[in-house]
């Protein structure tokens, strides 16, 4: 029974300590390594595409297609196992600095995607790399100060290749499969391996 008592006030011990250091930390490193193969394997498919030579509305049609897969899965992988990171810590998702991590992010991420479907409808299919690249990575970086200090650097490393991107739009495929496929694989796992796997 001194035990369990101790236990549990071990345990309430750490809730207040997360709480109180005012970040998310139940972030999962699983996620992030989910969400770089689902990239990774949404980038080799649209290079298919291309190598096929599809053109056209059609190439283009494809092409979302994918990328909307890619988006959805990524974002239901980094919600369930983020809830199940949760749950594993005895904390709760919805904290106070989780809301401040989606509202810090939540602004480049709505100006990006407005902006990429304002470049798709003008037909300017060379800049979307880059700006994918760009917002994402202001994204991480204005959120990162409610999380990990690895979010940080990953928003760093995504910012660098749209900037690359932008200056090369040729490569923007290969440059968008390293931001969102390479540099997630290498984030998700530091992250598994300094914070989850023990």
């Amino acid at each position: 029974m001194e035990n369990t008592e101790k236990y549990l006030h071990d345990i309430t011990e750490i809730r207040r300590v997360v709480s109180a250091s005012g970040r998310f930390l139940s972030l999962s490193g699983l996620s992030g390594i989910l969400g770089g193969v689902w990239s990774l394997a949404g980038a080799w498919s649209v290079h298919r595409i291309l190598c096929m030579g599809v053109v056209g509305s059609e190439a283009v049609t494809a092409i979302a297609a994918i990328a909307a897969a890619v988006l959805a899965l990524s974002l239901i992988t980094g919600l369930v196992l983020t809830v199940r990171r949760a749950r594993q810590m005895g904390a709760s998702l919805w904290t106070h600095s989780f809301r401040q991590l989606c509202i810090q992010a939540a602004p480049p991420l709505l100006a990006g995607g407005l902006y990429i479907i304002i470049a798709v409808m003008r037909e300017q299919y060379a800049s979307v790399a880059a700006l994918c690249l760009l917002f994402y990575g202001l994204a991480l970086l204005s959120g990162a100060r409610f999380s990990h200090k690895e979010l940080y650097y990953a928003g760093t490393a995504e910012v660098l290749l749209g900037l690359v991107a932008a200056l090369f739009p040729a490569a923007g495929l290969p440059l968008w499969a390293a931001g969102f496929g390479i540099v997630h694989l290498i984030y998700g796992i530091v992250m598994y391996f300094r914070y989850e796997r023990a």
